[in-house]
């Protein structure tokens, strides 16, 4: 969805901005009808006050200086005409990054600087991250430009003037826009306005106040710290999981079980971002003290949607499978694994208990164990828990080919369920039937699973399963350990 920032016009007055000319008429009547509109379109303001960004919330006033050009670097120096500017752009990915590594000039000599990606017609179009330094004072600006007009995307960030050698980098993901400093994100947003076009710079003036790298963007997650319960927050970046960064958090081993060798497990959320109605998983996970008596690093990605763990064949923004299989994975094991020997766990219940099988099924030779509780098993169509699954399977053709958990679908990646019990699967009070209907389709296909008792318990994260379903997964892990030892 494309963004306008708005301004309230009673507190546009309180700050003593003196509105222009052309505006006191708009202004009076807005205020005269504080409670049904209170705000302004900020484009509209735009084309009255010239080309000017503005943050009454910040109390700053930000005028895009008429010297300063959007230069794609990848055409610059190269293309002699507009056809040569097009085919280089083409040959660079939609998602991208453009970095300034900012010089001692940087806060002198240039006021304004910054990069910019999927530029287009020529600089008209494109999104823009400007480092802007006055009076021993900076701020990094995340806006937009379409056909020549400025939009500011996000709050600006103000700071001391940066430090000779400051990676400013502005990277285009799928819909998420991201605005750094030395990796750190400092205003991002999620804009589908523009989905091509190159990387470049913003000059103001003839110099470019530092040194410009760009190229292709891929999958990012950057540390924001720890807290006092040992939960490291990440901030995501994805094109796959996208419409903005998305939280990560992981809990690794501090008084590791000696005896337990290391893995991975991976909490499947069943709500959009951080929502808690069905209980926490990760803080259930860690009031069992699973980390160390099970010696695991557990991960809990987020999402934008409430995640069915599918891909969406037209929201290129909502590929979860995606998003698990070719980033978090390898991501996860390549910074968190510590005998590089892991197996990768997955636990969930309801929509990402469904999730989870599929999963598995779909990806043996990636995920080795999966736990499920009270989970819709028997979900005939995409649409039949409303708008949410709706959004993830995007159409029923995709749900019935991909993700159904019918006969079929389970009888054709049968094989490595065969000799190795890999599965776990409870019964709750929502999805008995569902999931018993689930176990005759893999007692059928020959397949090895176990089962928890029915439980008559609260339909969340925190109703009492979760103990039985890490037994069982221990176990699993076991022998699927000692088989691969024997298998050297």
């Amino acid at each position: 969805m494309r963004q306008r920032e708005t301004v309230d016009a009673a507190k546009l007055l309180r700050s003593g901005v003196k509105a222009p000319p052309a505006l006191p008429s708009v202004v009076k009547n807005a205020i005269g009808r504080v409670s049904g509109v209170t705000q302004y379109s900020l484009v509209k303001l735009k084309r009255r006050l010239g080309y000017q960004l503005r943050s009454v919330a910040m109390g700053h006033s930000h005028r895009i200086p008429d010297s300063a050009r959007i230069i794609p670097l990848p055409a610059a120096g190269r293309a002699t005409n507009r056809h040569d500017a097009d085919v280089a752009e083409c040959e660079c990915s939609s998602d991208q990054y453009a970095q300034l590594e900012t010089a001692s000039a940087s806060s002198t000599a240039a006021r304004w600087t910054g990069v910019a990606v999927r530029i287009r017609d020529g600089g008209q179009d494109a999104y823009v991250g400007i480092y802007k330094t006055d009076h021993g004072k900076s701020e990094l600006i995340l806006c937009k430009r379409i056909r020549g007009k400025w939009i500011r995307l996000g709050r600006t960030y103000g700071d001391a003037p940066l430090a000779d050698g400051t990676r400013l980098r502005l990277v285009a993901l799928g819909s998420t826009i991201a605005f750094m400093e030395n990796g750190v994100i400092r205003v991002a947003a999620g804009d589908k306005s523009l989905s091509d076009g190159m990387p470049g710079v913003v000059v103001n003036g003839a110099e470019t106040a530092g040194k410009v790298s760009v190229g292709p963007a891929y999958f990012e997650a950057h540390q924001l710290g720890e807290d006092s319960h040992g939960v490291s927050t990440y901030n995501v970046i994805s094109a796959t999981n996208s419409g903005g960064p998305r939280l990560l958090r992981v809990v690794r081993p501090a008084r590791p079980n000696p005896r337990v060798a290391h893995n991975l497990l991976f909490v499947l959320p069943v709500e959009e971002g951080l929502k808690s109605v069905y209980g926490d998983g990760l803080h259930a996970l860690q009031s069992l003290d699973v980390q160390n008596e099970y010696n695991v690093t557990i991960v809990e990605p987020s999402f934008r949607v409430e995640p069915w763990y599918a891909d969406n064949p037209d929201e290129p923004d909502i590929r979860h499978e995606t998003f698990m299989v070719r980033e978090l994975i390898p991501w996860a094991r390549a910074t968190l694994a510590i005998s590089g020997h892991e197996q990768n766990w997955l636990i969930g219940f309801s929509k990402s208990g469904l999730g989870g099988q599929a999963l598995l099924l779909k990806h043996p030779g990636l995920f080795d164990l999966a736990a499920s509780w009270d989970f819709p098993a028997d979900m005939s169509a995409h649409d039949e828990y409303g708008p949410g699954s709706a959004a993830c399977y995007g159409t029923d053709a995709n749900f019935q080919a991909n993700y159904r958990l019918t006969s079929q679908f389970v009888g054709s990646r049968r094989t490595p369920f065969l000799q190795d019990c890999r599965i776990w699967i409870g019964r709750g009070p929502v999805f008995v039937n569902s999931v018993s209907r689930y176990e005759s389709i893999l007692t059928a296909a020959g397949v090895r699973y176990a089962v928890g008792a029915t439980l008559d318990s609260p339909h969340r994260w925190d109703g009492g399963w979760l103990s039985a379903a890490l037994a069982a997964l221990r176990e699993c892990s076991i022998e699927l350990a000692r088989k691969a030892a024997c298998d050297i």
